[in-house]
C-alpha cells in the first residue's frame, strides 16, 4: 500500500516474505559443489562468482539458467576458461533449485539492488540447510549471521569470494547449516506466512473498506468526467452497460484515439 494512503486510511504498512513449501532435499552432497541461480546481470554479481571460480581449480559450479540466458552464459563462461568446471541446467524454477540442491553444498545467492529479491531460491536453499552466501546488502542484510555468510559488495567483492570459498572446506558448517535451516523453518513456512496475512487483512479490514469505498466513488467520478469530454450522455452509456459492459470502455476510448490520431 502506498505510503500516503496508508498514512489517511490508517492503514498499516506491512512486509511478507515470500512462502515456501518446507520439504528438505533428498540426495547426497557432492562436497564443495557450488551452486546459484544467478542472472547473467550485474545486479546478480555472476562476474565475481566466476572470478572466484577460475581462481579456486579445484571447485565446480552448477549454475540454473533460463534459455534465453543460455548463449550470454556461454560467452561468459569461455571468457573465464570455466568450460570443464561448470554445468549449466536450463529451466529457472524452484523444482528445478531443488534438483541441484540435492547434489549442491553451497548455494551462492549474491544480489546487488534495492528492488529485487533472491526469492524464492534463497529461502529454498536455506530449508535445504544448505551452506549460503549473500551479499552484504538489502534484502540479505537482515539475515542474521549466524545463519549465513556475508560478502561486502564492491571493489573486492571477488576477493572476499575467492577466501571464503577456499575457506569452506576448513570450516566445519554444521552449526550454520541448522541456523538457516531452523531460520527458513520460521520464517518462510506457509502456514506461518499464512497466518501473518490474516492477522493483517483483520487489523486493516475497516480501513480497507473505507478505501475501497472511496476509490469506487473517485473512479465513478472521473469515468463520468471523461464521459463529458468526449461527449457520451448518460442514456448512451446506460443502454452500453446493458448490452456489453466492454462496449463502454471502447466507446469511450475510442473517441479519445480519434482525437488523439485522427
Amino acid at each position: 500500500v502506498d505510503i500516503s494512503i496508508s498514512k489517511y486510511y490508517n492503514i498499516q504498512p506491512s512486509y511478507l516474505p515470500f512462502p515456501i513449501e518446507n520439504n528438505p532435499v533428498d540426495g547426497a552432497e557432492e562436497e564443495c559443489l557450488i551452486a546459484t541461480a544467478a542472472k547473467p546481470a550485474i545486479s546478480e554479481r555472476i562476474i565475481p562468482i566466476l572470478i572466484a571460480m577460475q581462481k579456486n581449480e579445484d571447485r565446480r559450479l552448477i549454475w540454473l539458467i533460463d534459455e534465453d540466458e543460455l548463449e550470454k552464459a556461454n560467452d561468459l563462461i569461455a571468457e573465464f576458461f570455466l568450460e570443464n568446471r561448470i554445468e549449466l541446467v536450463l529451466g529457472r524454477t524452484p523444482a528445478n533449485w531443488q534438483q541441484i540442491l540435492s547434489r549442491a553444498e553451497i548455494a551462492v545467492h549474491l544480489l546487488f539492488s534495492v528492488f529485487e529479491q533472491p526469492c524464492p531460491y534463497l529461502p529454498l536453499s536455506m530449508s535445504a540447510g544448505k551452506i549460503i552466501i549473500v551479499s552484504d546488502y538489502a534484502y540479505s542484510e537482515v539475515l542474521p549471521d549466524h545463519a549465513v555468510f556475508k560478502i561486502p559488495p564492491g571493489e573486492f567483492e571477488a576477493d572476499y569470494l575467492t577466501k571464503l570459498i577456499a575457506d569452506l572446506p576448513l570450516r566445519d558448517c554444521s552449526q550454520i547449516k541448522q541456523e538457516a535451516k531452523a531460520f527458513a523453518a520460521e520464517h518462510y513456512s506457509i502456514a506461518t506466512i499464512a497466518d501473518e496475512f490474516a492477522t493483517l487483512v483483520e487489523k486493516n479490514v475497516q480501513s480497507l473498506k473505507s478505501f475501497l469505498l472511496d476509490w469506487e466513488k473517485f473512479s465513478e467520478s472521473a469515468k463520468e468526467k471523461l464521459m463529458h469530454e468526449v461527449g457520451i450522455n448518460d442514456n448512451e452509456y446506460a443502454a452500453d452497460r446493458l448490452n456489453d459492459c466492454n462496449l463502454t470502455s471502447t466507446q469511450i476510448y475510442s473517441e479519445v484515439f480519434k482525437e488523439l490520431y485522427g
